[in-house]
């Protein structure tokens, strides 16, 4: 498989500016936004779909185990 233009943009973009992207002030958030989620998308992981959709399945299994305790009280 051939390196994704995208991929070798990033690591480019990553060199040159290394530490600035080391430093404190840069947070995850920021390498997420700038690195992490273009990187996935290049290897065609549609992470951010994938969150989006665990989320309220882990919702409505809360939601399950609150109702079976509170019909067990008497």
């Amino acid at each position: 498989m051939e390196t994704p233009q995208v991929v070798i943009d990033l690591v480019d973009r990553f060199e040159c500016n290394r530490d600035a992207y080391r430093s404190s002030a840069y947070n995850e958030a920021q390498a997420r936004h700038e690195f992490i989620d273009p990187f996935f998308m290049a290897l065609s992981w549609k992470r951010h779909r994938l969150a989006q959709s665990q989320e309220p399945r882990v919702s409505q299994r809360r939601t399950k185990v609150r109702r079976y305790r509170t019909s067990m009280i008497p």
